[in-house]
């Protein structure tokens, strides 16, 4: 009995350690089979990452390369001395710019622009330029399309060649406490302020301080004198900015784009949808650039339906309100902003007086005078008649823009009180709409201002 017992414990073992033999060796080839996946999963995400990176680049690349056509097609249209023009002056039309595809880097581009067709009775004109990129290898294709456009002087609130007055070089034009300027605001000169004017756009000077009557350290050097001044600019201030010209002071182009040309000393009447010159009236729609050679052009005042530029090669002398038929500063209220339905319409009404002289606002003119228009003196400035002698009286209310070669005097002030003592207090606000309308062939600065960007 026990040797049976001995033998049959010895016949069992062997099977045990073939059983546990084989799960280990089962475990391994599983853990083996698991390592292999795991490794070939990982090389395969390894190398899907790999491909996304380098599609990744790869798009990266085409996109400088389209960037870098943006940049020369926008190099190559502001090098021109005017707008590029259709072959034959067939409107629309598309160039292919550079002679075609162009290296750059890992790939290449092309830049087409897009001529817009002639604009009737506008000078501001509209450019898409388009460019497509392409890489080498992993073939990427990147479109950006960029549109520009030529820029009005109509686009300022105010603008100065000069930040001194016309005729009295070492006295400067200051703004003070209650003056307020909406909307971009450039000069060729210094800007000067006295308390707190208040500057709502974008404002640059060439100078690389601002001149403050009691210091401001912030925009100054010179030693504060408390109270210090304080200029507030809402949309920023660049100093140091680059000069821009005046155009030529013949006005070549506005007479040479006008319907009507009246010689002499002129009366003109905004009467609505007509004007009346000297008494006779004219159709707006028909005749949107009246211009006056070899005399002064005595604007009376009234409302203007419509777009309209008045220009003279001498003075303008403004003797009343100018006035939109529908009034962009409460369109919501005014009955002549709706159509026939109720609804609240786009105003399209747009004033621009531009002179070769002065734009001189009669000393008989009433208090609290409105102007809405685009004012432009090309040589001279906009200013005051008798501007010594005249009372106070209230605001100046200009919506649109002032630009002069020379600063103008509309009012006089006491530095020591900041009150008024002669004329008008500044109270110049921006028809925002003058960032890309302008009236008609109103002058433009030679230079194209960016208007939209999209990466298609």
């Amino acid at each position: 009995m026990e040797t049976r017992v001995k033998q049959s414990r010895q016949g069992i073992l062997p099977n045990l350690r073939t059983a546990r033999g084989f799960a280990v060796l089962l475990y391994s080839y599983l853990v083996v089979a698991f390592l292999l996946t795991f490794s070939a999963a990982t090389l395969m995400l390894s190398s899907l990452d790999a491909r996304h990176a380098e599609r990744a680049l790869t798009q990266q690349q085409a996109f400088w390369a389209a960037e870098a056509g943006i940049d020369q097609a926008g190099q190559w249209l502001n090098a021109r001395s005017s707008p590029p023009t259709c072959p034959g002056f067939r409107y629309p039309c598309n160039l292919t710019l550079f002679g075609g595809s162009q290296t750059f880097g890992n790939g290449s581009y092309s830049a087409v622009i897009n001529l817009p067709a002639s604009n009737a009775n506008s000078s501001v004109d509209r450019y898409e330029m388009t460019v497509t990129a392409t890489t080498a290898g992993v073939s990427v294709a990147r479109t950006v399309a960029f549109t520009l456009q030529t820029e009005s002087f109509a686009r300022f609130a105010w603008f100065e060649n000069h930040d001194q007055f016309e005729e009295e070089d070492d006295l400067d034009n200051w703004f003070i406490t209650g003056a307020t300027v909406g909307g971009p605001f450039h000069s060729n000169g210094q800007l000067h302020v006295w308390g707190g004017p208040v500057f709502e756009g974008p404002v640059s000077t060439v100078a690389k301080t601002v001149d403050c009557w009691h210091g401001c350290p912030r925009y100054d050097t010179k030693s504060p004198a408390p109270p210090n001044d304080y200029p507030d600019f809402h949309s920023g201030i660049t100093l140091g900015a680059d000069a821009i010209s005046m155009p030529n002071p013949s006005l070549d182009e506005l007479r040479n784009n006008a319907s009507l040309v009246v010689s002499g000393d002129t009366t003109i009447a905004l009467a609505g949808t007509s004007i009346l010159v000297n008494g006779t009236p004219y159709a707006v729609e028909s005749n949107p650039v009246v211009f006056v050679k070899d005399g002064d052009l005595k604007l009376v005042g009234g409302e203007l339906d419509g777009q309209l530029t008045l220009g003279t090669d001498e003075d303008i002398i403004i003797f009343n309100h100018v006035r939109y038929a529908c009034n962009p500063e409460d369109a919501q209220y005014d009955a002549d902003c709706r159509d026939e339905n109720g609804q609240v319409t786009r105003n399209d009404d747009l004033a621009g007086l531009v002179a070769k002289g002065h734009v001189r606002i009669s000393d008989s003119a009433p208090a609290n005078l409105t102007i809405q228009a685009s004012i432009m003196a090309v040589k001279n400035s906009f200013e005051l008649q008798n501007n010594t002698r005249v009372p106070p009286k209230g605001k100046l209310h200009v919506f649109g823009g002032i630009i002069q070669n020379w600063i103008g005097i509309t009012g006089w002030f006491d530095p020591e009180t900041g009150q008024y003592v002669n004329g008008y207090r500044e109270d110049y606000w921006y028809d925002e709409r003058l960032l890309d309308l302008a009236p008609p062939y109103f002058p433009t600065t030679g230079r194209y201002q960016a208007v939209l960007w999209q990466d298609r």
